[in-house]
């Protein structure tokens, strides 16, 4: 789904969250409202209309109990569908007042009539709590107001056509206003969904950031370590072998003195890049341990392997870091430790990074002997 589709769905899901209590309450104020409405007309010729009334209003109730029962089981999914459905309860609840209202103007005498109009308008002011879905809102008052409106303005009664008047005023300014005060809470609902994934999206960010190395954008030293457990631990299971590779760069500290610090960074992230250009994008991790230390951890990679993932590394970085696109002063050369083992019939994680390091160590004897920039792998079997 896309990312604009997983936000209608949450703002959806707002609003569903918050019309669901309206629901049941506007379902609860119908059936409370035809009952006092129909005791009115209780023992006259219109009692008949007014049981029938209250009949529509008891299975819109119902219906809308049941109906919130399946989306709250289902842990409020589809929330756009229960909104039409929620609307359509609405839609049929402010018809039923209408048409009661309508019925009223003609059957009912003055005081019935009053008693009837004022339990509506009651039913109308509770009604405003669906306003956080203004089309539910609306689908309720329009029918409603404007039914009863038609109702006083044809009755011919004394008085109606000035209370269908305001009955139409009435319609209008519920319109105006359900639409006005229902868009700013849709748009603060939308608010609220935004705010929340910029929140999610930041967690992620800060969580990513807290094991990704900043000049680089490999992995830092704590991911490399959960990683190396995790992967380990996969190895031990499989009984596969794997590998690592500890990369330093070779006259460090002599590069920084010569060339800056400014020179230093670009000189990391060239050997970072070379690092991330070798390993597997799927399966193998290349890490900054820290200054010039970096590796790559390389699961499901038997001796062999390993050490032509080395010398390719050592290859690359050298003539890579001649290259006038690295924008290096000088080039850069690397020493590899090479380990390889296989879990089952080794000891703690800890070991394979012990004995890259030690290999590293005589790599790095070996320049120090006069030897060229070489890659030395070391393999407990």
């Amino acid at each position: 789904m896309s990312e604009a589709g997983e936000t209608n769905d949450s703002i959806a899901a707002a609003q569903a969250g918050a019309l669901l209590p309206a629901v049941a309450l506007n379902a609860a104020t119908g059936f409370a409202g035809a009952v006092l409405a129909a005791t009115t007309m209780f023992g006259t010729p219109a009692e008949a209309v007014a049981d029938l009334f209250v009949a529509a209003a008891t299975l819109l109730m119902g219906v809308g109990v049941i109906a919130a029962a399946p989306y709250r089981a289902r842990k409020r999914r589809q929330p756009t569908t229960w909104l039409r459905g929620a609307t359509a309860l609405m839609l049929l609840s402010g018809l039923a007042w209408g048409a009661m209202l309508f019925w009223s103007t003609r059957a009912a005498t003055d005081p019935q009539l009053l008693v009837v109009t004022a339990v509506a308008l009651a039913a109308m002011t509770i009604g405003a709590v669906s306003l956080p879905y203004a089309p539910a809102h609306l689908a309720f008052h329009i029918p409603a107001s404007a039914i009863a409106a038609a109702g006083f303005l044809t009755s011919g009664r004394s008085g109606h056509f000035q209370v269908g008047i305001v009955a139409l005023v009435l319609c209008g300014t519920v319109a105006i206003a359900g639409r006005w005060f229902g868009s700013g809470i849709a748009r603060a609902a939308e608010l609220s969904t935004e705010n929340e994934r910029l929140a999610g999206e930041l967690r992620d960010q800060t969580a990513a950031l807290g094991r990704t190395d900043p000049l680089t954008g490999l992995a830092n030293r704590r991911a490399f370590d959960e990683r190396l457990e995790l992967y380990w631990a996969m190895a031990a299971r499989t009984d596969r072998p794997i590998a690592l590779l500890v990369v330093e760069i070779d006259d460090f500290d002599a590069y920084r003195k010569n060339f800056g610090p400014a020179a230093i960074d670009l000189c990391v992230q060239a050997v970072a890049d070379v690092l991330a250009g070798s390993a597997r994008e799927a399966t193998d991790l290349a890490a900054r341990m820290g200054g010039r230390t970096f590796a790559l951890l390389l699961p499901d990679t038997g001796k062999d392997a390993a050490a032509q993932v080395a010398e390719r590394i050592a290859t690359t970085v050298a003539s890579f870091t001649r290259e006038p696109a690295a924008g290096l002063p000088a080039p850069v050369t690397v020493g590899i430790g090479v380990a390889a083992m296989a879990p089952a019939c080794a000891g703690p994680a800890a070991g394979l990074l012990e004995q890259a390091e030690h290999a590293l160590d005589r790599a790095t004897m070996a320049v120090r002997n006069g030897s060229q920039h070489r890659t030395e792998p070391t393999v407990q079997n």
